[in-house]
């Protein structure tokens, strides 16, 4: 009886040895299954996502700079050749497998974020007429499929100096600078509308081009992005998904064709921000707010901490080199706070017209005489 008993207490010891073994091992398992989740990205767009002339890609940019860091992410390009955004949002006679593709990867799959990115000139030239609405269909779509994904606008980079493109009607020479602050003006005004974020990949391209002028962003037709302008444009997205810069190295990246050096330049542009006390503004003509900023990690502000306030529309607003800033005329319009080195922050607004005023009385009908006061 004594060694049945001492056997008992023996397999019973045995069991809750082995229970402890399990709870620590389940620990470990649950540790392990929590760990970094991958994220998946569907980048739908044209050559300024993948340019079909080379190999590489801001897709697959992003994914090397991923890998290299340690994080996890998936990348799937849904790309044509100078495709505008309305090809993928309606079945085109011209186009049906555009739209087609497009329909089925955002009904079919799910995904974390989808990117949208349209032809590069419509902000300038076709927003409210093509883009926008092309971009609410898509949109539209996702909110109907789409468990958790998230929309990315992707604000696009610039034509280099001089490149003709129509503007107000008129073919004309736009600068860096005044094609980026349309282009942004524009993504950031369909962006505050669908409640999307956007990844200001072009206002990187100015940061770029205003803090080392001599590297090159651009290819042969002044149009499409160097292989270090495709760079640029994937740690934009790499500091959108991770909040930090990539560091990487050329042993990382196989297309690379810039040193070291200039890669940690670049990447560490991303960390440089600017922020506003508002990023909207919805006032009355004859109003007037101003606005303050404060630099974040921007490496030309070592230099100088003063910014530029460019009114995209003068008739709509009046302003000061302080940040005062008056509305003079009903209609929308953005306020763009840059840093000498091209950092940006946005400030929609939207003015209308003067208040009217409206008499109220808390009775319906009153019976007076000449003389009597009410």
């Amino acid at each position: 009886m004594k060694f049945y008993n001492y056997k008992k207490k023996i397999v019973a010891g045995f069991l809750c040895f082995m229970l402890l073994v399990n709870m620590f091992a389940g620990f470990k398992t649950v540790s392990a299954s929590t760990s970094e989740k991958e994220i998946n990205v569907l980048f739908i767009g044209n050559s300024f996502t993948k340019y079909g002339q080379v190999s590489y890609g801001v897709p697959s940019i992003l994914g090397e700079m991923a890998k290299a860091t340690d994080k996890k992410i998936k990348c799937t390009t849904i790309r044509q050749p100078a495709s505008h955004m309305m090809y993928y949002a309606y079945p085109t006679i011209k186009y049906p497998s555009y739209y087609k593709e497009v329909s089925l990867a955002i009904m079919n799959s799910q995904w974390d974020y989808i990117v949208l990115q349209d032809m590069s000139t419509n902000g300038v030239s076709n927003a409210e007429n093509e883009m926008y609405p092309a971009i609410r269909t898509i949109n539209d779509l996702v909110l109907r499929y789409q468990e958790k994904a998230k929309v990315l606008l992707y604000s696009t980079f610039a034509f280099d100096n001089g490149t003709e493109i129509e503007y107000n009607g008129v073919n004309q020479k736009l600068t860096i600078e005044q094609f980026q602050h349309e282009t942004a003006k524009a993504y950031n005004e369909l962006g505050r509308e669908l409640g999307v974020d956007v990844v200001p990949v072009g206002m990187m391209f100015l940061h770029c081009n205003k803090m080392y002028p001599d590297i090159n962003l651009y290819s042969e037709d002044s149009k499409h992005a160097s292989y270090i302008g495709y760079h640029i444009a994937a740690a934009t997205f790499y500091n959108y998904f991770f909040n930090e810069a990539p560091v990487v190295t050329n042993q990382d990246l196989k297309y690379s064709d810039v040193s070291d050096e200039i890669l940690k330049k670049v990447n560490a542009l991303v960390d440089d921000k600017i922020t506003i006390d508002s990023t909207y503004k919805e006032i009355r003509v004859g109003e007037s707010f101003s606005l303050t900023h404060k630099i974040i990690e921007d490496e030309g502000s070592k230099q100088s901490d003063k910014v530029d306030y460019f009114i995209m529309n003068n008739e709509i607003i009046e302003g000061n080199k302080s940040g005062d800033f008056t509305a003079v005329a009903e209609g929308k319009t953005a306020i763009i706070v840059q840093t000498k080195s091209g950092v940006q922050a946005i400030c929609q607004v939207n003015v209308t017209s003067h208040k009217n005023e409206t008499l109220f009385f808390n009775r319906s009908y009153y019976q007076i005489g000449k003389g009597d006061t009410i």
